[in-house]
């Protein structure tokens, strides 16, 4: 079995909602394991959209600097 994990979680349990930046303790983060469905709406938000913005998909965001 494969998996593709996401990197810098930083992600609650809860979606859409991360941890302040510099959070040191974050209990009940996310998985690291993304879904067949959280890449395909990964792709879907990078394609779909003209300029980098930050978009909140549940389980992850796109924050792009």
């Amino acid at each position: 079995m494969a998996y593709v994990l996401g990197t810098h979680i930083e992600m609650t349990a809860e979606p859409d909602v991360d941890y302040p930046i510099e959070t040191t303790y974050q209990p009940n983060e996310h998985p690291l394991t993304l879904t067949t469905e959280d890449i395909a709406r990964l792709g879907e938000a990078v394609t779909s959209r003209a300029e980098a913005e930050r978009v909140y998909l549940g389980g992850f965001i796109i924050w792009p600097l």
